[in-house]
């Protein structure tokens, strides 16, 4: 059985020893996706418009993964004085990318900054520092060597994360300090902590689009009720059908091209 192709975004500013740029993605994210049944594809922000638009055809879906922050200028702010690293370039490069995923109707699954990029893709702003800017807010980010949960995070009934977990109250790890403020138009907050900040985001209709602000691919499979398995294998199940639908109307376009030189 053929694996759908997943790409997934990579951070920028990892430098080698001499001191040159590179990209890459923590294994944990690529690990999940193959344990759900995907093939991932890391897709690096140095790529230009004409090879994405070249790779663009070959995607069943997205994972748009953490990072630093995102540009405030994106969704009409002025940077906080707390706001921390930034990658412009990579902004640029999944900003346009998001767009013509959903042109194309790819499904897309973002976690921690990808769920921020998504919403600000899509019309919504973001908290560029939850400890300011957030009355009586929990601790968020926990830093990357504390990958167990620190909070709960409160299910929003009939949202896919809530059906997906179980039940309406889960707990997840927490790496961030930024969080989806305002949501854009045509999604819903499904998810939320204790102190109120925004935990996942989901589309009104299809195609699969949902945004979670933890790291299930970080949970240990098995751990959280399950979540990590049931999200990426729910998202690569979603990549899959697109796969078959692609595969169907190629071999439809065959057939009528062949029928027409008879």
């Amino acid at each position: 059985m053929r694996r759908p192709c997943i790409a997934v975004t990579c951070v920028t500013q990892m430098k080698d020893r001499e001191g040159e740029m590179r990209h890459g993605v923590d294994r944990d994210y690529v690990q999940a996706l193959v344990a759900a049944g995907g093939a991932p594809i890391l897709l690096s922000p140095a790529l230009d418009e004409d090879t994405l638009a070249s790779l663009l055809p070959l995607l069943h879906g997205i994972v748009f993964t953490g990072g630093g922050d995102v540009e405030p200028s994106r969704f009409g702010e002025r940077a906080h004085p707390k706001l921390g690293r930034v990658e412009k370039d990579r902004d640029h490069f999944e900003l346009d990318l998001y767009r013509a995923a959903r042109r194309r109707e790819i499904p897309i699954l973002g976690i921690c900054r990808g769920v921020q990029l998504v919403n600000v893709a899509a019309g919504g702003t973001l908290v560029q520092d939850i400890p300011s800017q957030v009355a009586r807010s929990l601790r968020h980010d926990a830093g990357p060597r504390e990958p167990d949960p620190i909070h709960d995070v409160i299910l929003e009934p009939g949202s896919m994360v809530r059906a997906l977990a179980g039940k309406s109250r889960i707990p997840v790890n927490s790496f961030h300090h930024q969080s989806v403020k305002d949501v854009a138009p045509g999604f819903r907050i499904t998810a939320t902590a204790p102190d109120g900040v925004v935990e996942a985001i989901e589309t009104l209709d299809e195609p699969f689009c949902v945004g979670v602000q933890w790291h299930p691919e970080r949970h240990t499979r098995g751990t959280i009720d399950g979540f990590r398995e049931a999200i990426f294998e729910v998202f690569v199940q979603g990549a899959a059908e697109r796969a078959k639908r692609a595969r169907l109307s190629r071999s439809s376009k065959r057939a009528a091209t062949l029928s027409g030189r008879r």
